[in-house]
């Protein structure tokens, strides 16, 4: 009898669970949509680097190398410092068969050391870089007068390389000093005061130079703001933090890319 009863009792809660749970409804579409909100537009997917178009015809451009001579002076027992500036012819070549080519021309036998021909490599690497090509791409020529070395001319070659791959002139009156890093950034220099003061004295009158080198130790070894240097000389001094302020600064237009 107790048997029977309890499960009877077994039976009917059972039966009360079953009844009060709520059968799942049927989902729709509409039933997943989220809760009305603010709407927040999606980021635009950006369309890729710029890539310059090829052309079939060799491209120049001329720039000024800013340098400076030191020169032990006995009389003294000082360093004697001078400035002046180099014409330099940029060339910039299809290059079919896809072999790097860099090459420069001198005017006398040993005329351009190490330190100049390195630059010219990482500047033809960096343009082609930036100009959205590889450095096979294209063959590169720079050629220089007298004996010269030195890192210094690097972000002028490659903003100059790459204004002759874009078909683009550069400013008679601008030029600038300033290494160039393999992440396309300018490097630092010395004998900007010498090196400002030659280029203004040959008409130029937009000068560039590194982010940070706006002081500079000057002749007595007090200190030089190139800025007010230029300004009192009738020319502009601008920093240039990177390869495409450089280009800015030497053609007057923004890089495309």
């Amino acid at each position: 009898m107790k048997s029977r009863i309890l499960a009877i009792a077994v039976l009917l809660l059972s039966f009360s669970i079953f009844a009060g749970c709520k059968p799942k409804e049927k989902t729709t579409p509409d039933d997943n949509k989220a809760p009305v909100g603010p709407v927040v537009e999606a980021p635009k997917v950006p369309e890729g680097p710029f890539i310059a178009p090829l052309f079939t015809e060799p491209r120049h451009v001329s720039v000024d190398v800013l340098w400076v001579q030191h020169k032990f002076n006995k009389a003294t027992k000082s360093m004697d410092n001078k400035g002046g500036t180099t014409r330099v012819t940029l060339t910039v070549l299809p290059n079919k068969d896809k072999v790097s080519r860099i090459g420069y021309t001198e005017q006398y036998p040993g005329g351009t050391g190490g330190m100049w021909r390195a630059s010219l490599w990482i500047a033809a690497k960096s343009a082609a870089q930036a100009v959205g090509h590889e450095m096979i791409d294209f063959a590169f020529l720079g050629g220089s007068r007298g004996f010269v070395d030195g890192p210094s001319a690097g972000a002028l070659f490659t903003a100059g390389f790459m204004a002759a791959i874009m078909g683009v002139p550069v400013k008679s009156e601008a030029t600038m000093t300033g290494t160039v890093n393999p992440d396309g950034t300018v490097g630092l220099v010395g004998g900007l005061e010498y090196k400002f003061l030659a280029a203004i004295k040959k008409g130029k009158k937009i000068l560039g130079y590194p982010v940070g080198n706006k002081i500079q130790k000057g002749k007595g070894g007090r200190l030089v703001n190139l800025e007010s240097l230029a300004e009192e000389n009738g020319a502009k001094a601008y920093p240039v933090k990177d390869i495409y302020e450089a280009y800015k600064l030497l053609t007057g237009q923004d890089f495309p890319g």
